[in-house]
């Protein structure tokens, strides 16, 4: 009897720490700045939904986030548009 109370308990802490890392938050670029990538050059691109928007096109990089200095990573999927080119 002594011996199955250890083995469920065994079981219920080896559960406990699986579901801690399971429900650990991942990653999210979408709260780093932003950056798009135009002729060669990384530019801040403003904030998402304000100032430029993502057209869908899977295949293609629309935004980049800054993962050390001058080195940038691919957030956003589609193509970069910005909202109101003329201000």
């Amino acid at each position: 009897m002594k011996k199955m109370k250890v083995i469920l308990m065994v079981i219920v802490v080896i559960a406990a720490v699986s579901g801690a890392f399971a429900a650990k938050k991942k990653f999210d670029c979408y709260d780093q700045a932003q950056y798009y990538l135009d002729n060669g050059v990384y530019k801040y691109a403003g904030i998402f939904g304000v100032n430029w928007y993502c057209i869908s096109q899977p295949t293609s990089a629309c935004s980049y986030i800054m993962t050390a200095p001058f080195v940038y990573t691919m957030c956003r999927t589609g193509h970069y548009a910005p909202i109101n080119p003329t201000r």
